[in-house]
């Protein structure tokens, strides 16, 4: 495994949601129970959730998505808000829409995006040149 990148959070709401008014959000005063998130064993709510940090509670959402689209277009509804990872939003997923994103204060939440391979693969020499290249060469636009 090769880490590649720290790819950060960014808070989503519609624009005329209270919670887009700030410009910069403290993951303190992240409301769990406005957050929508993606069905349980999907990875991204996972990371969403380890964001806000086990002083949060139990996370018990009124409701679930099945997929990114949907979550967008349930925030879009007025549902709630959710926390989206920069590499999302950099390939446009909200486009068209009227949602807007916020950054976190520093430090924001992140996860760290990585590279596996197994060590049994014959082109394990081919990933470790391609999270070179990713290290190298590559800058997350948000990050």
């Amino acid at each position: 495994m090769r880490e590649v990148f720290k790819d950060e959070f960014w808070r989503v709401a519609r624009k005329d949601a209270r919670a887009a008014r700030e410009k910069e959000v403290a993951i303190r005063t992240i409301d769990t129970g406005d957050m929508l998130l993606l069905e349980e064993g999907h990875c991204l709510r996972d990371h969403a959730i380890a964001a806000c940090g086990p002083r949060r509670g139990t996370w018990e959402p009124r409701v679930e998505a099945t997929s990114l689209t949907t979550l967008i277009q349930m925030i879009e509804g007025g549902w709630g808000m959710t926390l989206l990872p920069g590499i999302t939003l950099d390939a446009g997923i909200l486009k068209g829409t009227r949602l807007v994103e916020r950054p976190f204060a520093r430090p924001a939440p992140s996860r760290t995006l990585a590279l596996v391979a197994r060590w049994t693969s014959s082109r394990r020499g081919d990933a470790d040149l391609l999270a070179d290249f990713v290290i190298e060469h590559w800058q997350p636009p948000r990050g």
